[in-house]
């Protein structure tokens, strides 16, 4: 399982740094884009380290930019089959709240989400590296 939670890990980070890559490629400063996307997923993975679920998802409804990027993605993530940690109701914080009372199930999601942020923050350092050097060369 631990093979397979990587690989669905590493999946949702692509698809966040593919949104925040096709924002930057529509805006003129797209270097400081993807400064503040590499900011904001860093800041979200320290309020899900020491706030919790919960509040992680709450920081991701209040900034607009990256957080509703992160937010869809996160929540995909959680619904998915076969993981299905979480359902895809009408009342999303009514959902995480069940969510929540089960501690396995609980840490399974934080440590997914946690997996996710990790890598995306991984791939828009290599994404900002490549764009400060276009040559090729990274340092």
């Amino acid at each position: 399982m631990k093979e397979n939670m990587d690989m669905i890990a590493a999946g949702y980070a692509q698809m966040i740094v593919k949104g925040i890559e096709i924002q930057k490629q529509e805006e003129d400063d797209g270097l400081q884009k993807l400064r503040q996307a590499e900011n904001h997923v860093t800041k979200s993975l320290g309020i899900l380290q020491e706030n919790g679920l919960y509040a992680f998802f709450l920081y991701q409804d209040v900034e607009t930019v990256f957080g509703k990027r992160i937010s869809s993605c996160c929540r995909s993530l959680l619904e998915e089959q076969p993981i299905a940690l979480l359902k895809s109701g009408d009342d999303f914080y009514k959902d995480l709240m069940a969510l929540c009372s089960g501690l396995d199930r609980l840490f399974l999601a934080k440590e997914l989400i946690e997996r996710v942020l990790v890598y995306a923050r991984y791939h828009l350092k290599a994404g900002r590296k490549k764009s400060n050097n276009p040559g090729g060369e990274m340092n």
